[in-house]
């Protein structure tokens, strides 16, 4: 498949959906079977989180506070996420189709096999 972003760690099984791009997980609404894709995750973002269904985390590579704090709600509600998916608010675009493999901390355009 067209690689569309690379992370560097991930959790859950491989899903398909289309992309929500959230920069203010407290304003975000409509986010229902939408991969949502977050720059920062903090106990602000839990409602959002709780809400989800699937996680791309752009974090900084400094930021492990976000990357730690995201793969524990992962675990907790079996909520599957990449962390680390460098670029991924400029390489993603609203509503785009894409297939998240959390195994190979990768973003693929379009669907593939889940």
């Amino acid at each position: 498949g067209d690689v569309a972003v690379r992370g560097y760690g991930g959790y859950g099984r491989k899903i398909y959906g289309k992309v929500s791009i959230v920069y203010d997980p407290q304003s975000a609404t409509d986010i229902s079977d939408k991969i949502v894709v977050l720059t920062q995750a903090s106990d602000a973002a839990l409602p959002l989180l709780k809400r989800s269904k699937w996680v791309i985390l752009q974090n900084h590579p400094d930021d492990l506070e976000s990357e730690r704090y995201l793969l524990l709600v992962a675990k907790a509600h079996d909520l599957p996420v990449i962390v680390g998916a460098t670029s991924a608010t400029n390489l993603l675009r609203e509503d785009e189709a894409v297939t998240l493999d959390p195994q190979n901390h990768v973003v693929y355009r379009g669907r593939l096999e889940v």
